[in-house]
C-alpha cells in the first residue's frame, strides 16, 4: 500500500521531531493523526506542513490517562476508518543532575511520559491494527527513535516491505548463505538448546 494510503498517528506532533515527521509524511500523501496536548500547536504544524483540511485530525489529550489515549485515537479512526501506522515520538526528559538528585515528582513524570503513554497508546491502536491484518504476520510498521523516521523509505523498509526489526538475523543468515556456510546462530556456539 502506497504511504498515500496510509493513516499515520503521529504522538508527540509538536516536538522536534514530531514536526519533522509530520512534514515528511505530508509530503507522501499520507492521511495524519496528529497527537497533543495543545490544539492550537496541533494546528500550527499542519499549517506548517501544508496539509489541507481533510488530510489529517488533531488529537488532543493527556496520553499517559489511558480513557485519553482511547478517545485520541477514536478520534483519528473515526475520521478516517482505521490507523495503518503508529510513531509515537513523546518523551521528555527532566534532569539536569545527578539521576539520584531527581525529585519523586520528576521521575514519575518521566514515567508517564515514557512508560504509561506508550502502553495507553499501543492499548488503543494494536488491536485495531491486529484486526486489519498488521504487525508480527506482517512485520507491522513498528517505529520508534532508534530509526531515521524521516526517510519514507526507511519507514517502510526496502521496498515497502514492512520494518526491519530481524535486520541482524536477515544479515547474519544470508551472509553465511552468500558465502555457501551454514548460518551461526548463538546456541551454535554453547550446542543446542535444553
Amino acid at each position: 500500500m502506497p504511504l498515500a494510503d496510509r493513516v499515520v498517528l503521529i504522538t508527540g506532533a509538536t516536538g522536534g521531531l514530531g514536526t519533522v515527521v509530520t512534514r515528511r509524511f505530508a509530503e507522501t500523501g499520507a492521511r495524519l493523526g496528529l497527537v497533543g496536548t495543545d490544539r492550537e500547536r496541533l494546528v500550527a504544524v499542519a499549517s506548517s506542513a501544508g496539509l489541507a483540511e481533510d488530510r489529517w485530525v488533531a488529537g488532543v489529550g493527556d496520553l499517559t490517562d489511558r480513557a485519553a489515549a482511547e478517545a485520541v485515537v477514536a478520534t483519528v479512526v473515526d475520521r478516517f476508518g482505521r490507523v495503518d501506522v503508529l510513531l509515537h515520538l513523546v518523551g521528555g526528559y527532566a534532569g539536569g543532575g545527578p539521576i539520584a538528585s531527581f525529585s519523586d515528582d520528576d521521575l514519575h513524570r518521566m514515567l508517564g511520559q515514557h512508560l504509561w503513554s506508550t502502553l495507553n497508546v499501543a492499548r488503543a491502536v494494536v488491536p485495531g491494527m491486529a484486526d486489519a491484518g498488521l504487525g508480527p504476520r506482517r512485520r507491522g510498521q513498528c517505529l520508534d527513535r532508534r530509526h531515521d523516521a524521516t526517510e519514507p523509505r526507511r519507514v517502510l523498509g526496502r521496498e515497502g516491505r514492512g520494518g526491519d526489526a530481524p535486520a541482524h538475523a536477515r544479515a547474519r543468515g544470508g551472509r553465511a548463505r552468500r558465502h555457501g556456510q551454514r548460518p551461526r546462530w548463538p546456541q551454535d556456539r554453547h550446542g543446542p538448546r535444553a
